[in-house]
């Protein structure tokens, strides 16, 4: 009786919809970025022909692709705008109904329960533990069950929950997240350090984990090994900590790496982690929130000193626009031994690598560091400490550029 009521539930659906999915309109694939007409108030007209049109486009492609995850997005984001959330619920639960067999269907009733459902959370863990039966090698379902028990081991309080509930946690997440990991490549590089520090935890060998190196972006210069020179440069305290959250740690590296990457690019900066000559060189990268990006770039090659710096007309907050200034000179070489101990005064090649914040404003000071086989990257929030900051100040000083006091941030 309740299968029929839930048919019934279905067919009335599909009948107050019907118009949709009678005739298809040659209408181009828009993004969601396209600005929506709004009325003389700013808001989104409910009766929007553009919602409309959207609509029955995404209905259409979804009748050939029931789980295209471009479309499911348009579809949700044009019910939410025409304010149909109801709708969003009764289709996502028709599509699990009538196809309970499938687990793209619980993924994406995950995925968008947001949306709709109160308690999503805990549906969230229903639909993955239930893509999960239905397909124990979902990379999916593994990944989200792995980082769920391990939010669980992280979190966890020994003296309240004690370390058999706590080992427990761990197990499962290492149990789910090495499945992800043999069963899909491309998952590896953001479960690499849960696998590591989990491993550490219970007394597992994790040189297979630990040896695996991500994928290099030429592009965007430092993405990827900042992340790996975060963890291995703080003296690997993560893997022995274990309140601290890699996924935290991680995020920020890699938010970082991308920021520096992109405006050291767009300045037509050389990428120097994996240059193989051999030469010492030094890059301070300068982002305040509202002014111009600087790089400047100090190299030893067999002791003919170079300054380089360069400028672009964007805002290191921002966009990095277009190189507007690029200069060079040669320098003595008493005034590189004056650098170096300094260097050397501050321990730069001690210091943490991450800041572990990222500001909302103010600035970003990267300092890159590379000599023989060795390099290392350390970020600072608004100039850090005043051992960082006086070795990126010094190298300022040495281009002689006019700043204005109040910029000095």
């Amino acid at each position: 009786m309740k299968a029929i009521k839930l048919c019934l539930l279905f067919l009335g659906f599909l009948i107050s919809n019907l118009p949709l999915y009678s005739q298809r309109f040659p209408l181009p694939v828009l993004p969601l970025g396209i600005p929506v007409p709004v009325d003389s108030k700013g808001d989104i007209p409910t009766d929007s022909a553009y919602i409309s049109d959207m609509k029955i486009d995404a209905l259409n492609n979804l009748v050939e692709n029931k789980f295209d995850n471009y479309w499911m997005e348009v579809l949700v984001e044009c019910y939410k705008r025409a304010k149909q959330e109801d709708s969003i619920s009764i289709y996502i639960d028709n599509l699990v109904l009538l196809n309970i067999d499938e687990p793209e269907a619980y993924l994406i009733k995950a995925n968008y329960s947001d949306y709709y459902l109160k308690n999503s959370d805990s549906i969230k863990l229903y639909c993955y533990q239930k893509a999960f039966c239905l397909d124990s090698n979902n990379t999916k379902a593994n990944t989200f069950l792995g980082n769920y028990y391990y939010s669980h081991f992280i979190n966890a309080n020994i003296k309240k929950m004690g370390k058999e509930i706590i080992t427990q946690y761990a197990n499962k997440s290492y149990s789910f997240l090495l499945r992800a990991w043999h069963v899909d490549l491309f998952c590896r590089a953001p479960i690499k350090y849960h696998l590591i520090q989990l491993s550490s935890y219970l007394g597992l060998d994790y040189k297979e984990y630990d040896k695996f190196i991500e994928p290099q972006d030429e592009s965007r210069g430092v993405k990827n090994c900042y992340a790996s020179i975060l963890f291995r440069g703080d003296s690997n305290k993560w893997k022995n900590d274990f309140t601290t959250d890699v996924r935290t740690l991680l995020d920020t590296s890699l938010a970082n790496g991308f920021r520096c990457g992109k405006f050291l690019s767009a300045l037509n900066e050389p990428v120097i982690y994996n240059d193989t000559a051999k030469y010492t060189v030094y890059r301070f990268l300068w982002l305040r929130c509202f002014r111009e990006p600087v790089a400047i770039r100090i190299e030893n090659r067999n002791n003919e000193i170079t300054l380089y710096w360069k400028e672009s007309n964007g805002k290191g907050g921002y966009e990095p626009g277009e190189l507007i200034l690029d200069k060079q000179i040669s320098l003595k070489k008493n005034v590189w031994d004056d650098f170096v101990k300094l260097i050397n005064a501050n321990n730069y090649w001690q210091m943490d690598a991450n800041s572990y914040t990222i500001p909302m404003d103010g600035s970003w000071w990267y300092l890159e560091g590379k000599t023989g086989d060795n390099y290392r990257i350390v970020f600072r929030c608004c100039g850090g400490e005043k051992s960082f900051n006086e070795i990126c100040t010094y190298l300022l000083k040495l281009t002689k550029m006019k700043i204005d006091k109040r910029d000095l941030y």
